[in-house]
């Protein structure tokens, strides 16, 4: 992928998980990022397959909120909000 870009960093614990035995980002968070970062179709891809693997939209609110300074934040929120509507 043209705009994926690897960094060593720290996530918030609760924003990883450990697959065998690797530390990665969760579901929740690695959607966020492409929101937030990638190209618009792979936006909406990215949290409609988060929403596929039963991440809610409020996992998602509070995972883009440990992103809060990062860029691309207002994007990702619409994008959350347009995928995952509030419930009426």
């Amino acid at each position: 992928l043209p705009y994926l870009v690897t960094k060593r960093g720290r996530l918030p614990h609760c924003d990883t998980t450990v697959i065998g035995g690797i530390t990665c980002a969760t579901i929740a968070r690695a959607a966020v990022d492409i929101a937030r970062l990638g190209p618009p179709v792979d936006a909406v891809q990215a949290i409609m397959t988060a929403r596929d693997h039963d991440v809610s939209r409020v996992q998602l609110l509070l995972t883009l909120n440990h992103c809060r300074a990062s860029r691309g934040c207002p994007r990702a929120q619409r994008i959350i909000e347009a995928v995952m509507p509030k419930a009426s």
